[in-house]
C-alpha cells in the first residue's frame, strides 16, 4: 500500500521535529506534511495562510493581465464583470480565513482589488486606489473579512447557521441578581479568551464576538438576512470609505 499524508499543525520551533517522525497505522504508514489543500484552500502546517494567500494573488493577476490586454475592446460594465467573476470572487471565497492575517499578506491582498479597480476605472498605477474603491463601493479586503464574518454571526443567532458554529457563540446575559440590563447587552456576546496566543486570537469563537459587539445596534437588530447585509455594507462603507 502507498505511503498517506498527514498534516501536523505545530509552531515554527516544534516543526523542525514533528517533519522527522512518521506515525505507522496498520500497513500505512503517515507521513508529516507542510501543507495540504482542501475545498481549494491551502492550509499550511504553521496556519499563516501564507500558501492561499500567494495561490489567490497569483491566479487573480493572472486573469487581470488577461483582461487587460482586451479592455480597450470592453465598454466599463463588461470589464467591471470579467473582474468580478474571476478575480474579486477569488478574495471572497473563504476570506474569512484570512482574519487577523499578518499586514504584509491582508496588503497583498488588497494590492490586487486596488490592480483590479484601476483596470476597471482606469486609474495610475501611482494613484490611491481609495477614490476607485469608494467609486466602485468596493469595501476593501479588511472590511470584507469583517462583513463575512458578521453575516455568519448573524445567522448564527436566527439558527440558520450550523450547530458546529452556533454553539461556539454565547449571548451576554446578567448572572449576578439586582443588576439593571445595560442598553444594548442583550445584542453583544461573550468574548472568550483565546487559548493559544497566535492562533487563538483567529478562531470563530474568539474573533466572531469582538467583531459583532463592534457593530451599531440598529445593524445587530435587523429583521431579515438581506437587510442585515444591507445595513451592515452601509455602514461599513461609511466607516472606510466615508460613504
Amino acid at each position: 500500500m502507498g505511503k498517506s499524508v498527514l498534516m501536523l499543525i505545530s509552531s515554527p520551533e516544534s516543526a523542525p521535529h514533528l517533519m522527522q517522525t512518521d506515525l505507522q497505522i496498520g500497513s500505512t504508514s503517515l507521513l508529516p506534511a507542510l501543507d495540504c489543500r482542501h475545498l481549494g484552500v491551502t492550509i499550511d502546517a504553521q496556519l499563516t495562510m501564507a500558501s492561499f494567500v500567494q495561490t489567490v494573488c497569483k491566479s487573480a493577476f493572472y486573469h487581470l493581465w488577461r483582461i487587460g490586454r482586451i479592455r480597450r475592446s470592453l465598454d466599463r460594465a463588461s470589464a467591471e464583470c470579467l473582474v468580478q467573476s474571476l478575480v474579486i470572487s477569488r478574495l471572497q471565497y473563504a476570506n474569512s480565513l484570512f482574519f487577523g492575517l499578518s499586514k504584509k499578506l491582508l496588503d497583498r491582498l488588497q494590492a490586487v482589488q486596488n490592480a483590479a479597480a484601476r483596470l476597471i476605472c482606469g486609474g495610475d498605477r501611482r494613484d490611491s486606489a481609495r477614490p476607485l474603491l469608494r467609486q466602485l463601493k468596493w469595501l476593501p479586503i479588511r472590511e470584507q473579512i469583517e462583513m463575512k464574518i458578521s453575516i455568519m454571526v448573524f445567522r448564527c443567532l436566527h439558527g440558520s447557521a450550523p450547530s458546529y458554529l452556533s454553539d461556539r457563540l454565547v449571548k451576554h446575559s446578567i448572572t449576578r441578581p439586582g443588576l439593571r440590563q445595560r442598553p444594548g447587552s442583550a445584542l453583544k456576546l461573550v468574548e472568550p479568551k483565546a487559548l493559544y496566543v497566535r492562533s487563538g486570537q483567529r478562531s470563530f469563537s474568539v474573533a466572531a464576538p469582538k467583531i459583532w459587539n463592534l457593530l451599531p445596534d440598529d445593524v445587530k437588530t435587523s429583521s431579515t438576512l438581506s437587510y442585515f447585509k444591507s445595513s451592515l455594507r452601509k455602514y461599513l462603507l461609511s466607516r472606510v470609505l466615508n460613504m
